[in-house]
């Protein structure tokens, strides 16, 4: 009997590999066209693998790490933020004299030191310091003279606080009291006394007006 020799149908291991490779990266760029998210293939320089139709190929198995411009990916950039800059300015604050201090009184409370402390933090933060001035204001109840002396001592209190600050006890603060000649609102005595206090209570008040360099960021 003549015998026959089975022929050998097993490719090469290497040609087999290459096609298999050819028709997963076939598959996955057929994949991207139809809006596949896969992470994408690259060569030993980083390069994405792209079709010849200019796809990039991508494993659809494995999440995406990365964002390819060159693969049709938006990528957003963040605007820089705008860098920090010393200006000159004159800035004034206005504290009430309620947190600073009792009815009628120029002694601080414990509200008003820890107000104070939180601008000298503020300051000694921001500033680079020519000029600070320490005004106090009062309502118009009672004799005006003792007003005056009353947003005299009020203004002093404050200044001398900050003073005790290390960052502010250098400077020399102009200390000046207004008594009720700058009031900001006006009102009308038809409600009674307690009614009044309460409706002239912005008139009470101590500025701190600061004059020097400051730190700012300039919004574009």
């Amino acid at each position: 009997m003549k015998q026959t020799t089975a022929k050998n149908t097993l490719l090469p291991i290497g040609m087999g590999l290459v096609l298999s490779l050819g028709l997963v990266a076939t598959a996955s760029a057929d994949q991207h066209m139809e809006g596949g998210q896969g992470e994408y293939w690259t060569n030993n320089d980083g390069e994405a693998w792209m079709s010849t139709s200019g796809e990039c190929w991508f494993n659809p198995a494995m999440e995406k790490t990365q964002k390819r411009e060159e693969c049709g990916d938006v990528i957003e950039t963040a605007e820089a933020e705008p860098e920090p800059e010393m200006v000159e300015r004159t800035e004034r604050v206005s504290l009430d004299a309620e947190t600073l201090f009792g009815f009628d009184e120029a002694t601080l409370t414990d509200d008003g030191m820890a107000r104070l402390d939180r601008m000298a933090n503020r300051i000694e933060r921001d500033w680079e310091i020519n000029r600070i001035r320490v005004i106090g204001h009062t309502d118009r109840i009672g004799p005006e003279e003792y007003n005056q002396g009353l947003s005299e001592r009020r203004a002093q209190a404050v200044a001398d606080y900050l003073q005790s600050k290390p960052a502010l006890s250098g400077y020399d603060m102009q200390v000046m009291g207004m008594g009720e000649s700058e009031p900001v609102v006006q009102c009308e005595n038809t409600g009674g006394r307690d009614q009044l206090i309460d409706c002239l209570q912005p008139n009470r008040r101590v500025e701190v007006e600061i004059n020097g360099m400051k730190t700012v960021v300039e919004q574009k």
